[in-house]
């Protein structure tokens, strides 16, 4: 036998089983994650891994939390806490050095690149002054989208979807009255899923989701909807702030950016972080508002999130909206199913390819990835499965094209979740 078939076959060979491996866990769901100290370990090592495991039980301890949404006995007319709010700019003048983060909640189909921009508002710390200002945008917002003069396609979504996040940032920044910002975040349905089950949504995700994204279910529609996310937002910060401090607070700040995409890193927010905390934040429920620009002048209904019979209320409120327009309420189990068909063929297909066809593995998947489409699946071990699989044909595939580098970091954002966001060995949510 000559060399060269030689090579071949043991090329073949060993693709072979990297293909069988992906399959195995795919379908049998079998995957673990084990660290041992070797016996020769130092005392210090010793000490730096209980210091880990400490912190990290005290991370998965944040997370025992689940916020409940009662919807059998909410009254939707003791829903709002405040009807006089106007979302207008805070009074007076904050100056000082600032740092502004763009947040945007971009609609993209599966595995489709076309972003549109659903959901946009930036947060700006005033680092001097200890105060955090949001400005939440409507998607409609009249902007040059590349379409022609007298279009209603003209609008902020579909500037990010034509133009890239370059001139969305650019055109956002002119809305918000801002000099610059100098940080995006970016997120779709899944990877906002994942948030909101990190934060303690686990059981009623969807239900938050469907509360936050619903227009339709109030009078003045998308400025109450992008309203309502920049309130979510607040009450988030003003309630959770004082969980970002410390090791399990670099644990929880690591697994939020891990789910989203940012130019943002855990040392720029724990320098955000530990300047506010400096000033005392929150010295109180002022110190963080919340506007719509441009500026809207009717007043708003304010929601308290935290509060499951006012949440419970919305979304009785939504559903009965949906009756009212003749939705059919199952429409959202059959999207689910096409859903799963299509993860489904689409690491069927991959596993296919992965011998011959690197390349078509990696075009057909990393959209995905990015994605982080597993957040969709409800059940856990079935999320467990498809992150698996998908996260070892993906990462076989840029080994064979030569590219390490995205391979670790697909590998490790699979690990890091597997590890801290899902049940295992003792730790994760319930």
């Amino acid at each position: 036998m000559t060399t060269r078939r030689i090579i071949i076959r043991a090329v073949f060979f060993s693709l072979a089983i990297a293909c069988s491996a992906a399959l195995y866990v795919y379908l049998q769901g079998q995957s673990s994650a084990t660290e041992t100290i070797p016996a020769t370990a130092s005392t210090d090592s010793l000490h730096r891994a209980a210091a880990r495991d400490s912190a990290r039980a005290a991370f998965v301890g944040l997370l025992q939390h689940t916020y409940s949404i009662d919807t059998l006995d909410a009254d939707s007319s003791r829903l709002v806490a405040d009807t006089a709010y106007r979302a207008r700019p805070r009074d007076g003048h904050v100056g000082g050095r600032k740092v502004s983060i763009s947040v945007c909640g971009v609609d993209s189909r599966l595995n489709e690149r076309v972003e549109h921009a659903d959901a946009n508002h930036v947060i700006t710390v005033w680092l001097d002054s200890g105060v955090v200002d949001i400005i939440s945008i409507p998607r409609d917002t009249p902007c040059d989208a590349g379409f022609a003069r007298n279009s209603n396609l003209n609008n902020l979504a579909n500037v990010r979807a034509r133009m890239g996040r370059d001139e969305y940032l650019r055109e956002v920044t002119k809305i918000a009255g801002l000099d610059t910002i100098e940080y995006y975040i970016e997120l779709g349905f899944s990877q906002a899923r994942g948030l909101l089950e990190l934060i303690g949504f686990r059981d009623n995700a969807e239900a938050t989701l469907k509360v936050l994204r619903s227009r339709k279910a109030f009078a003045s529609g998308d400025f109450q909807r992008c309203f309502n996310q920049g309130q979510f937002i607040r009450q988030a910060m003003l309630n959770h702030f004082g969980k970002l401090d410390g090791i399990t607070g670099g644990f929880l700040v690591k697994a939020g950016l891990y789910l989203v995409t940012s130019n943002l890193t855990s040392d720029i927010v724990e320098n955000i972080r530990q300047t506010l905390a400096d000033h005392g934040f929150p010295k109180n429920r002022e110190t963080v508002s919340v506007c719509i620009m441009p500026e809207y002048y009717a007043k708003m209904s304010v929601f308290n999130f935290g509060d499951s019979l006012v949440m419970g209320g919305l979304v009785n409120k939504i559903n009965r909206q949906a009756d009212h327009m003749g939705i059919d309420r199952r429409s959202g189990d059959s999207a689910m199913a096409l859903f799963h068909s299509r993860i489904h063929g689409l690491i069927a297909k991959a596993i296919f390819d992965s011998a011959k066809a690197p390349v078509r593995v990696i075009a057909n998947l990393r959209r995905c990835y990015e994605q982080r489409v597993w957040w969709q699946i409800a059940d856990k071990s079935e999320r467990s499965r498809v992150r698996a699989a998908l996260a070892g044909l993906l990462a076989h595939a840029y080994l064979r094209v030569g590219k390490p580098a995205e391979a670790a970091d697909v590998r490790n954002i699979a690990e890091f979740e597997e590890q801290m966001l899902v049940p295992q060995n003792g730790f994760g949510a319930n």
